[in-house]
């Protein structure tokens, strides 16, 4: 019986980079995913708590005292809610992806129909 080892060895040099780049991906893209959602709840939170007597200074107020940290924001409150907010995100493998940050828009449109809340996106 020959010694296997050598080629073994070989098989594990070449794929230890490649899953170790897998594994890399997977944390960037949940952190984009935990994001995304992050602001999507946070965004409802405040609209819930807003819908019926809030101005544009109160719910940027709120954003900052939920700690999200946007680029750009715009809220208006004429009939209903509307919000667009872009935040940005760090990369996790910025350098090697050559990708510093992710930008996140969010459009939300929240009115109250009938004592319920309906959100529509876009």
């Amino acid at each position: 019986m020959k010694n296997k080892h050598g080629q073994v060895l070989i098989v594990f040099v070449i794929c230890m980079p490649i899953i170790i780049f897998l594994l890399g991906m997977l944390i960037e893209f949940s952190l984009i995913s935990y994001n995304k959602v992050r602001l999507s709840s946070v965004t409802k939170s405040i609209i819930t708590s807003c819908i019926d007597e809030c101005e544009k200074d109160d719910i940027i107020k709120l954003y900052d005292e939920n700690k999200v940290e946007y680029k750009e924001i715009d809220v208006n409150t004429d009939s209903g809610i509307n919000i667009n907010i872009d935040i940005k995100i760090k990369s996790f493998l910025g350098k090697l992806i050559n990708k510093e940050s992710y930008d996140i828009n969010l459009k939300l449109n929240a009115v109250k129909e009938n004592d319920k809340i309906v959100y529509k996106k876009g």
